[in-house]
């Protein structure tokens, strides 16, 4: 049991690093390509399965003209107060896939991914090549 799991992390490892350098090529396409407008936080919303994490919900109205909503990537009401304008960036044929555009959101889904596939990597390095 133990050693397929060691084999796991071989496959999840480079799967997750694969992800990352995909979320790298979209936010390139996002600051090339997309649309910046202002966004007002509405609400936010409680993740369950954290106790105290509310993520700020941000609505903008596109150049279509229709109203559109995306959730923060980040949970913190503080940071984020129900009324606060925030830089919103999307793709012109895309709007429902929005992020708020700040660095730290843009870029925390890439951080997460490159840190848990690191670690993947390195452990099966570790203990299955490197025996």
């Amino acid at each position: 049991m133990k050693s397929l799991l060691l084999y796991l992390t071989g496959v999840a490892g480079p799967m997750f690093l694969m992800v990352a350098g995909l979320e790298v090529r979209n936010q390139r396409r996002l600051r090339r390509e997309g649309s910046r407008i202002s966004g007002t936080v509405v609400r936010h919303e409680q993740d369950f399965t954290e106790d105290d994490a509310y993520y700020p919900v941000v609505a903008f109205t596109a150049a279509d003209g229709q109203r559109y909503e995306c959730r923060s990537a980040y949970s913190g009401r503080r940071h984020y107060p129900v009324g606060r304008v925030v830089p919103v960036l999307y793709l012109p044929g895309s709007p429902s896939n929005s992020v708020i555009d700040m660095r730290a959101q843009r870029w925390s889904r890439f951080i997460v991914l490159v840190l848990v596939g690191g670690a993947f990597t390195a452990t099966f390095v570790k203990y299955v090549l490197l025996r």
